[in-house]
């Protein structure tokens, strides 16, 4: 949920407030939220104690996160990673692809916005899959 959604609307989406400017993407939602709210916090960790217990949140800012995902972006970039695949070319365009395999955290999160904007397709694989799946996705 966006921060500014009323907390009476997380269990009745249908008291959702309508958009005047409706966003057409995760990403655009991102970055306008970036811009207007760099110091809101985002994505908290919470760090493990030595005796197993957790400590407090650890909070990234918009404006952490979006250093980050540029950075991400402009790495995938430079070293070619995301570049359309040679010989699909379905519905009139190439197509790139990124696999993320990762626990459900800020990085993951944070490499999808990233795959965004250099144009991929995200492909999720999770520990839950089996070798097959993978190999599978991979071919």
């Amino acid at each position: 949920m966006n921060c500014d959604i009323p907390t009476d609307c997380y269990d009745d989406f249908n008291k959702l407030p309508v958009l005047n400017n409706p966003l057409k993407s995760i990403l655009e939602v991102f970055v306008n939220t970036c811009r207007d709210k760099p110091n809101h916090k985002l994505f908290g960790t919470r760090r493990p104690n030595g005796d197993g217990t957790f400590g407090e949140y650890e909070w990234m800012t918009y404006t952490d996160v979006f250093r980050c995902y540029e950075e991400i972006a402009k790495g995938c970039k430079e070293l070619r990673l995301l570049e359309a695949v040679p010989g699909i070319n379905e519905d009139g365009k190439e197509w790139a692809f990124c696999g993320i395999w990762s626990k459900n955290r800020w990085e993951w999160h944070t490499t999808m916005l990233s795959a965004m904007v250099c144009k991929a397709t995200i492909i999720g694989f999770y520990d839950s899959m089996g070798d097959a799946s993978v190999d599978y996705c991979m071919k």
